[in-house]
């Protein structure tokens, strides 16, 4: 009777074990972000009643990025990109006129991001792009871990532009998921 308790008592630690750190595991490796109007460009929030979330996996092995973006209430929309920096708080300079960080990766559209045929006419709702950034899709020279490093940091957001608001309709600063 007592070695059978001890094995489910061993039995017990081990499947908590694995729980534990596997949920430990995914909570580390989900990032998101909540899209409202930007302030991206001229300084002044975007008229729009546009929103969205954009949800990010980090795969076990750190090697690649699965993501979902969805939208509301958008219109013409033509690209969506992960960028590094704040979404709101850089202001517009000489050197660059319209404030953003640089690409770290393309969203939407993909994988030929210069497809005629990328934008959405009219009203949009639902899951725009969802896919998987691996290393070889990164821009601006980029590696992997530094794109996860400034995710972890919340050194990233995510921009959809739309034909009216070309600097950006949308966007969320990336965050670790709760």
């Amino acid at each position: 009777m007592i070695k059978v308790n001890m094995k489910l008592t061993i039995l017990m630690v081990c499947v908590f074990c694995v729980i534990f750190v596997s949920t430990g595991w995914a909570e580390d490796n989900k990032f998101s972000a909540t899209l409202s109007r930007s302030r991206i460009g001229p300084g002044h929030p975007v008229n729009t009643d546009a929103s969205g979330e954009v949800f990010f996996q980090l795969d076990e092995n750190k090697q690649e990025l699965a993501y979902k973006l969805i939208v509301k209430k958008i219109k013409d929309v033509y690209m969506a990109h992960l960028h590094v920096g704040p979404c709101s708080k850089q202001e517009p300079s000489a050197q660059s006129p319209v404030a953003q960080g640089p690409i770290a990766a393309w969203l939407y559209p993909c994988p030929d991001h210069f497809a005629p045929d990328r934008c959405i006419e009219g009203e949009f709702s639902g899951t725009l792009a969802e896919g998987v950034i691996r290393p070889k899709d990164l821009e601006n020279h980029m590696t992997f871990a530094e794109l996860i490093e400034a995710i972890r940091n919340g050194n990233t957001y995510a921009n959809v532009h739309t034909r009216t608001n070309v600097t950006g309709e949308i966007c969320g600063q990336v965050e670790p998921q709760k």
